[in-house]
């Protein structure tokens, strides 16, 4: 079951140039249920022609509880202190494949591994197959485990992160505006 606190992603999209490759930018407003800011995020995203969308780096703002400003953990940019770029998404995913998300040495060096590809998941949305199912790790904090599901056409839809083996945080999609 999932927690009882609801939280609520904003996502806009506009463009930016990362080594000299156009990047989508995910603006993401991430409010808790009583509508408290607590993050602030640009993520820069690129497609290739093998159909990888290849992770740039991010620019984020964190809130305490409160809304009121903590810091930038978590920000990087590929080209940067010897950053590099990682996959959002691989263009062909295989089971069991596990690759960086991002990279930039003490700073940013998440992982993911591919759990599943052909799964059907069940949301207020309705019931999505063929999904992609990611096991996200950030090696800086090691009891925290994200499960991500993205569907065809549509990509993020739903998360579940757990610490300590206890799940913490879920989400998921609500409703696409277009």
């Amino acid at each position: 079951m999932p927690p009882n606190e609801a939280i609520r992603i904003e996502r806009r999209v506009t463009t930016k140039l990362v080594l000299d490759i156009t990047c989508i930018i995910h603006h993401d407003l991430v409010f808790t249920n009583d509508n408290t800011l607590i993050e602030d995020t640009d993520d820069w995203l690129a497609h290739d022609d093998a159909g990888n969308l290849w992770y740039m780096g991010e620019f984020v703002k964190n809130y305490d509880d409160n809304g009121d400003f903590l810091d930038n953990d978590g920000s990087w940019k590929a080209g940067v202190n010897d950053a590099l770029p990682g996959y959002w998404l691989p263009g062909n995913p295989v089971v069991g494949m596990v690759y960086y998300q991002e990279y930039e040495v003490g700073e940013a060096e998440d992982q993911a591994k591919i759990l599943e590809i052909d799964a059907t998941v069940t949301i207020a949305l309705g019931t999505y197959t063929a999904c992609l199912v990611t096991e996200d790790i950030n090696p800086f904090e090691p009891e925290i485990i994200e499960l991500k599901y993205y569907a065809p056409g549509i990509g993020f839809i739903k998360e579940e992160k757990f610490e300590d083996g206890e799940l913490v945080e879920y989400v998921e999609l609500i409703e696409i505006i277009d």
